[in-house]
C-alpha cells in the first residue's frame, strides 16, 4: 500500500540548464557536445559542477526531441551570460 502524500520542506539545489530541440536521429551527435558547451559555460563563470547531468525531456516525438540538458548541483549558481540558464 502507499503512503499518504506529504508536503515537505527541501534546501534549493541550484543547476544549470541547456534546452536543445533536436531530430531525434541527432542525439548521440549532440548530447556530448551540449554537455561540453555546458561544462565550458560553467568553467568561464567559475562555478564548479558537483552532480550529475541528465536530460529532462519535455516532449518525445517520432522524429524530434525537445529536452533540458541539466547539470544538478553546483558549488555557485551559473548566470546567463554563456547561454546556460540557472533552474
Amino acid at each position: 500500500m502507499l503512503a499518504a502524500p506529504e508536503i515537505i520542506m527541501t534546501n534549493v539545489q541550484e543547476a544549470a540548464v541547456i534546452r536543445l530541440t533536436i531530430p531525434r536521429s541527432e542525439m548521440m551527435k549532440v548530447f556530448g557536445p551540449a554537455v561540453g558547451e555546458l561544462m565550458a559555460a560553467l568553467a568561464t563563470q567559475g562555478v564548479e559542477p558537483v552532480g550529475a547531468v541528465f536530460a529532462h525531456h519535455l516532449k518525445m516525438s517520432p522524429d524530434t526531441f525537445d529536452f533540458e540538458l541539466v547539470l544538478h548541483r553546483l558549488r555557485r549558481p551559473a548566470g546567463d551570460e554563456t547561454g546556460a540558464r540557472l533552474g
